[in-house]
C-alpha cells in the first residue's frame, strides 16, 4: 500500500514516496515495502512510514543518508525543498535509468546500440523492432494463458507488377 502525502506535505515525503513507485526490487515488479527498506537502511519501518505520510519531516542527517544510499540518489534529493522541479524529474529518470541498466541483458543492447554508432533513423529502427517484439511477447502471453486474441484480418494488398502476381511493395 502506497503511502501518499496531500499535496502540501513535506519535501522528504512526496519525494520519498516518489522513489518507492520507481525503485522496485531486482526483476520484480513491485514496491519495496517500508519493512524491507528498514532491513536494509537500519531505520526502522515506523518511521519510514512517518515520514513517508509526512507525520515526520526532519529526519537526522544519518537517516536521510541511508535512505539516499539505498535508492542510489543524493540526500539533498530528499531533502532540499529550493531544488526546482526539473532536478528532481532528472534525478528520477537518473534512478530509472540505473535500475533498468542493472539487467545484464538490457545493459548489453544499450552498449551493442551504442557501439555501432546508428543514426538517428538507425534508432527509430530499433526502437520500433523493440516495441513490435513487445507486441508479439504480449500475444504469446495470452496464448500460453488462453487468452489469445482473434487474429487481425490480413491487410489488403496492391497488386503486384503488370501480371498482378506476387511482388506487390511493402
Amino acid at each position: 500500500m502506497a503511502a501518499t502525502p496531500p499535496e502540501g506535505q513535506s519535501t522528504i515525503a512526496r519525494r520519498l514516496n516518489r522513489l518507492f513507485e520507481i525503485v522496485q526490487p531486482r526483476g520484480e515488479e513491485r514496491q519495496y515495502s517500508n519493512s524491507e527498506v528498514a532491513a536494509a537502511t537500519g531505520v526502522s519501518g515506523t518511521y519510514i512510514g512517518y515520514l513517508r505520510r509526512g507525520v515526520r519531516d526532519n529526519p537526522s542527517v544519518d537517516t536521510v543518508q541511508a535512505l539516499a544510499r539505498f535508492f542510489g540518489v543524493r540526500p539533498s534529493y530528499l531533502v532540499d525543498d529550493d531544488a526546482d522541479e526539473q532536478r528532481a524529474a532528472s534525478t528520477e529518470a537518473q534512478v530509472r535509468l540505473f535500475q533498468v541498466l542493472d539487467d545484464p541483458g538490457i545493459r548489453q543492447l544499450a552498449l551493442r546500440a551504442a557501439a555501432a554508432d546508428l543514426s538517428p533513423t538507425g534508432l527509430d529502427a530499433v526502437a520500433a523492432m523493440i516495441d513490435q517484439v513487445k507486441i508479439l511477447e504480449k500475444d504469446a502471453a495470452r496464448t500460453r494463458s488462453g487468452r489469445a486474441r482473434a487474429p487481425k484480418p490480413e491487410e489488403p494488398q496492391e497488386p503486384g507488377p503488370a501480371g498482378g502476381g506476387e511482388g506487390g511493395s511493402r
